[in-house]
């Protein structure tokens, strides 16, 4: 259960907050200097797009002026890249008028398309592509966010393949860069929610990640509890879990539990992660390893019934461990599946769960942040 690369139509085999993780953010400008980005996708559904949700971020070095007037158009793949040459297959425009109100704020806006010509075809790849128009671009534009991990840490989205959800980048007609694979430091992925005509709905929703060394990562000694609350919409049948985190010196044990609705054990196991907490550097700041700890269950599999609660525990048995988390994007308007809203993060602090808050880790963050966790299903 390391690295599967799954296409996007298998995705549905993973259940929790952990699809996709946030090391930092990293912006892709549209316009000032004529630089443009796709974000390419796989279909999931015979049905055409009918609104898009993208994270904007305006302020100094993201946008300026107006923000400019945005062409948010849905091309076909060719070999990759979009292929500009065809009509576009849905078409949007947008001005995020950051000229009005506060222009360093940050956008979350669901965008409505026009002019679809057809259904998009489930399974194969697809461009939306964000260029400016305006006729003063260089002062007038604004960012579309990615999530973003140091090359030393796992993919942001550690189970897809980097074909079906990428980030593309390239100033005017020149080659497109995949950013995916990776630039110099780090590899990116979209911040996304597309919607279908029939409502069904695919992307990502992550916001932001708790990783930093020294401010938001989480430092954790033997029987702190970490755990992920889920109440699920319908029945989901677990056979394995994965979750990102690393002890400061390697052969050090951790356990994972389920517990039930009546917070008895469903299942536990001890596990050992053979690798030792490093950081990358990103900016400013350190970020803290993320190692994927992989157990699995096929043949005792666990049930959980829709509407009931259970918990999902990590737990350090020996040695100090790092454990991150991330935001999940569902008070911005993200909703499921792009945004993991069946399931929060708690841990225990002075005998008591509260929601994880990584900017203040003794205070209650509520519901909004996951622990960097996943379920594999049946």
């Amino acid at each position: 259960m390391g690295t599967i690369n799954w296409t996007s139509l298998d995705f549905n085999k993973l259940y929790g907050p952990g699809m996709f993780l946030c090391s930092a953010l990293a912006n892709t400008r549209v316009g000032n200097g004529n630089l443009q980005v796709s974000f390419r996708f796989r279909a999931t559904q015979d049905s055409y797009i009918s609104s898009a949700r993208f994270y904007w971020q305006a302020g100094t070095g993201y946008g300026g002026g107006n923000g400019g007037t945005l062409q948010i158009n849905i091309y076909p793949d060719a070999g990759g890249v979009p292929n500009l040459n065809a009509a576009p297959l849905a078409q949007c425009t947008y001005r995020p008028h950051l000229d009005v109100g506060n222009g360093s704020r940050n956008i979350f806006d669901e965008l409505y398309f026009h002019g679809q010509r057809e259904n998009l075809v489930r399974g194969r790849l697809y461009h939306i592509v964000q260029r400016n128009l305006d006729g003063n671009e260089g002062a007038n534009f604004i960012s579309s966010n990615n999530v973003a991990s140091p090359l030393g840490n796992p993919d942001p989205s550690n189970w897809l393949a980097p074909d079906d959800f990428a980030t593309l980048f390239r100033a005017g007609n020149g080659n497109w860069q995949q950013l995916t694979l990776g630039d110099a430091v780090k590899r990116w992925r979209p911040i996304l929610q597309l919607t279908y005509a029939n409502g069904h709905g695919q992307g990502n929703g992550c916001m932001e990640g708790g990783f930093i060394e020294g401010r938001f990562i989480f430092t954790a000694g033997p029987g702190k509890v970490f755990r992920q609350v889920f109440q699920p919409s319908q029945q989901r049948i677990i056979t394995g879990i994965s979750i990102a985190a690393c002890p400061t010196a390697a052969g050090q044990s951790y356990m994972l539990r389920i517990r039930g609705p009546q917070y008895n054990i469903l299942y536990q196991r001890q596990g050992v992660c053979n690798v030792a907490y490093s950081t990358y550097p990103q900016g400013a700041h350190q970020i803290g390893r993320q190692e994927w700890l992989n157990q699995t269950f096929r043949d005792s599999p666990v049930t959980f019934n829709k509407g009931e609660t259970y918990f999902v525990e990590f737990t350090p048995v020996s040695g100090t461990w790092k454990i991150g988390s991330i935001l999940n994007g569902t008070q911005y308007g993200f909703t499921y599946p792009a945004a993991h809203s069946e399931s929060w993060g708690e841990h225990e602090v002075n005998g008591k769960f509260i929601g994880i808050n990584y900017r203040s880790q003794n205070a209650d963050g509520g519901k909004g942040a996951a622990l960097p966790l996943m379920l594999h299903l049946q």
